[in-house]
């Protein structure tokens, strides 16, 4: 019955092995009661039950960036816009939480992607370099550039929003413009960054480290 998978859920709770997410309602601007979500602590509890297999590496995904949100001490909710579900609301008064969201998703699918690239013995072992260098670089170098560029731009975006702010002071959804020009900005830049120049030079340097380096498979030596 209902009150008893809650009762259970409470247990795993206090025991510290779930973490409980409510749902907060976007446009009605309020924390539901219903539909919360459960996010484990250890995804090594996951392996234990359903092994090793690579079929929900999406989900897996999912909670790595809750527990990397849930580290660095943010309010998180799970989102509700109409009858679209959102995976995190953060409410944080850091307007670099959209960049550092990103940049947390990033790192993790270049992780999922160079461990699927290695067990995949349908990539020629002479390949798998290249393709794991270059996703690696592309994720460093997109990640650094973003910040560095994001940080020299600062002065800019503030200068822009005081003075967007004397010409709108009326407007009563003001904050909200501000708000999101905070959050656009910095995923617009790392959006620029990653579909301009990266894959070129990412590409490039991916071919030239395995030549020098290359990603040698380990085979089981034959029975």
């Amino acid at each position: 019955s209902q009150p008893t998978v809650e009762n259970y859920m409470q247990y795993l709770e206090n025991c510290f092995m779930v973490y409980k997410v409510q749902r907060y309602d976007i446009k009605g601007k309020e924390i539901l009661k219903s539909l919360c979500k459960y996010y484990i602590t250890d995804t090594g509890l996951r392996n234990t039950l359903l092994g090793y297999r690579n079929i929900d590496s999406g989900h897996i995904l999912e909670n790595l960036i809750f527990l990397e949100l849930k580290r660095r001490k943010y309010q998180i909710y799970t989102g509700k816009a109409d009858n679209e579900e959102i995976d995190f609301v953060i409410k944080n008064q850091n307007s670099k939480i959209s960049m550092h969201i990103n940049a947390i998703k990033d790192a993790l699918t270049t992780t999922v992607f160079s461990l699927t690239v290695l067990g995949n013995k349908n990539i020629r072992d002479d390949r798998q370099g290249p393709l794991i260098y270059n996703n690696v670089l592309a994720t460093a170098l997109s990640i650094a550039s973003a910040y560095t560029i994001d940080a020299m731009t600062d002065g800019f975006k503030d200068k822009f929003i005081k003075k967007f702010a004397e010409v709108n002071k009326n407007d009563p959804y003001l904050k909200k413009y501000i708000d999101g020009i905070n959050i656009a900005k910095p995923i617009l830049i790392m959006a620029i960054i990653y579909y301009s120049f990266i894959p070129f030079l990412s590409t490039y340097l991916a071919e030239r480290i395995d030549k020098k380096a290359p990603i040698k498979k380990h085979h089981s030596p034959a029975s």
